[in-house]
């Protein structure tokens, strides 16, 4: 299970997350700073596959991925590419709409990717982008908002995360 939680506050954008909780997945390396396109991204490696499931960069950007296994195609050709590398791919964008014209442009065959929900905030502004093995779609994320993935019962999952995340931002309110 993986949670994305994106924020406003007065000082900008608070974008946390947690990776997916298999107890037998390798051990991620410590975050690298790499360029990509003349802009520094910053992005822990996973210890399997070498990608990504979150990231920032000097633009201003904040990027995560969450698996959606709940798409109704799951269907890949081949051998599948690691949804982990889906985030570098597009972490050097220096805007929102700039994600999605990654994402998008083809140099990533996304037939070949399982489905997932890549999140992109910047100046002030959340999208999510949903990949679900067919098409992509993009939709504006209403903040505060918190995206939760689950291979089991996700309505229970998100149940359970949504009500914990109600009281942090009660206490958010009262720290004002």
């Amino acid at each position: 299970m993986c949670t994305v939680i994106v924020a406003a506050t007065r000082s900008g954008l608070v974008v946390a997350g947690n990776r997916d909780e298999r107890i037998d997945r390798a051990p991620a390396r410590p975050p690298l700073q790499t360029e990509r396109d003349g802009v520094a991204v910053l992005a822990p490696v996973d210890g399997e596959q070498g990608g990504a499931w979150t990231a920032v960069n000097s633009a201003g950007l904040a990027i995560s991925l969450l698996n959606n296994y709940q798409a109704a195609s799951q269907a890949t050709v081949g051998e599948p590419v690691s949804r982990g590398h889906i985030v570098g791919h597009v972490a050097a964008s220096k805007a929102l709409d700039e994600v999605a014209a990654r994402l998008t442009d083809g140099t990533i065959h996304l037939a070949d990717v399982r489905p997932f929900t890549l999140v992109a905030a910047a100046d002030g502004a959340a999208v999510r982008l949903d990949w679900d093995g067919v098409e992509v779609t993009i939709a504006p994320l209403t903040l505060p908002a918190m995206l939760v993935s689950n291979g089991g019962d996700l309505a229970r999952a998100t149940a359970a995360r949504e009500a914990v995340f109600r009281d942090v931002q009660s206490t958010w309110a009262a720290d004002g």
